[in-house]
């Protein structure tokens, strides 16, 4: 992708609801290294102010340990 969002120059409600999707990946603590353009994507868009507006949330349910590591969260 040889540009900064998904559908050209600006921020679209395209970019707000993959990016939506993809931050369980942050939350499932995923390697996203394999795929440097979009992590860099991923973080344009969290970096937005916006973006601010959910970091105070807690989304981690409290669950006896497993063996599972971020799919426990949908266990």
């Amino acid at each position: 992708m040889n540009r900064p969002y998904m559908p050209g120059d600006r921020f679209t409600v395209a970019d707000l609801n993959i990016a939506g999707v993809m931050t369980l990946a942050l939350l499932c603590e995923m390697d996203l290294n394999a795929w440097p353009r979009m992590k860099e994507w991923l973080q344009r868009c969290l970096d937005r102010p916006a973006a601010d507006d959910w970091r105070g949330v807690n989304f981690r349910i409290p669950r006896p340990p497993t063996d599972l590591g971020g799919l426990a969260m949908f266990v």
